[in-house]
């Protein structure tokens, strides 16, 4: 194994910052969360996989200035594999002014190509929304499947006491939406949750916690919703 630590432009890139012109502050913090340009600061690492003195595959990391991994690239033979992943990340601006889900995926696409026919690519494309929690919200697949999901008010509301921890982070509902097709549409299915809050044991000093009560499978009809499946836990 043989690893190398420059980008494609040749340039001496690290995870401390190396090639910016930001006084460097010896604090203990993170010098590249100061970086506030335009222009991302990016840095990568090559990874080269050698069977007798011959390279043999070779995994190019690409990380961006809050160390998230932008983009990899494998390389076999004459066959290409690219992960590329953007985040909610606003340039130029402060970490503290990042919105809460910045440093989780917006948009992951993946690549399979050759690299010397010019032949057409094949891209898959996966996308998702967050709510201020980083809660996911809507997740659309490569193949048009749309998921959204609902979560429980922090304060509580029917179907699930309040959080005692003071977090939204209990599912509420996940529909799962079909991709469109000259076929026909597939009907929309729902799952729908409800929860009860169960004591902690005598004198441990934890808070209540939220158990699954039920869950109900709905598929959405042109009347409204018609149920399939009950679960309910004792």
């Amino acid at each position: 194994m043989r690893y190398a630590y420059k980008d494609g432009a040749g340039r001496e890139r690290n995870f401390l910052g190396a090639g910016l012109d930001i006084a460097w502050e010896d604090n203990g913090l993170d010098n590249l969360y100061r970086y506030l340009g335009a222009a991302p600061y990016l840095y990568s690492s090559t990874e080269t996989l050698r069977v007798n003195d011959v390279d043999v595959r070779s995994i190019e990391r690409v990380f961006n200035q809050f160390h998230l991994l932008a983009l990899e690239t494998t390389r076999q033979n004459l066959s290409i594999l690219e992960v590329d992943t953007r985040y909610y990340i606003e340039e130029g601006k402060p970490f503290d002014l990042q919105p809460n889900y910045c440093q989780l995926p917006k948009e992951v696409r993946t690549t399979w190509r050759l690299s010397p026919d010019g032949s057409v690519p094949r891209t898959e494309i996966v996308s998702s929304d967050y709510d201020s929690y980083g809660n996911l919200l809507a997740q659309t697949q490569a193949n048009g499947v749309t998921e959204t999901s609902e979560w429980y008010s922090v304060s509580g509301e029917d179907g699930c006491p309040p959080d005692p921890d003071g977090f939204v982070r209990t599912l509420k509902a996940k529909s799962v939406v079909p991709a469109q097709s000259d076929y026909g549409h597939a009907l929309v299915l729902v799952t729908r949750y409800r929860y009860k809050a169960l004591p902690a044991l005598a004198g441990s000093g934890q808070n209540l916690w939220l158990a699954a009560e039920s869950e109900t499978l709905l598929q959405q009809t042109t009347d409204g919703e018609k149920e399939l499946q009950q679960t309910t836990y004792t």
